[in-house]
């Protein structure tokens, strides 16, 4: 069985886009889109590995959903997705406090 990722983003053609991208690596997708009322996630779901983008809303939405994740999963690997190299000041604490790493996204949509 291949293992699953879940993907957290509030656009949905990055979510797909990203979605195709990790398949074709051999991995199974399941996905979370960020909206006005929140982010709910797929029921009965175990992820070995949840890319968030931190990008999506506010500082605080994207530590309330880090937040969230990490209730709902627990020990599982959590790894910020952004556009930028660095996160800035502010959200710095963000990966120490919830997450596993940060990492850049090298492809973006406008």
């Amino acid at each position: 069985m291949r293992q699953t990722i879940l993907l957290v983003d509030d656009d949905p053609a990055r979510l797909n886009l990203l979605a195709r991208l990790i398949k074709q690596a051999g991995f199974r997708t399941i996905t979370a889109r960020i909206g006005p009322s929140g982010v709910s996630f797929p029921e009965h779901e175990q992820p070995v590995l949840v890319l968030l983008d931190y990008g999506s809303g506010s500082e605080r939405n994207a530590r309330d959903i880090a937040a969230l994740i990490r209730l709902r999963y627990g020990s599982t690997r959590l790894v910020l997705l952004s556009s930028r190299s660095s996160l800035p000041p502010e959200m710095a604490g963000l990966v120490d406090e919830f997450a596993h790493g940060m990492a850049t996204k090298v492809c973006c949509l406008p």
